[in-house]
């Protein structure tokens, strides 16, 4: 379950990179 979530929050951030430059940091 912990990779699952760490997969999506990365995959997330990595998506919303252009939207939040360094606020998810």
């Amino acid at each position: 379950l912990i990779v699952v979530v760490l997969l999506i929050v990365f995959f997330v951030r990595t998506r919303t990179e252009q939207s939040y430059d360094s606020d998810l940091i």
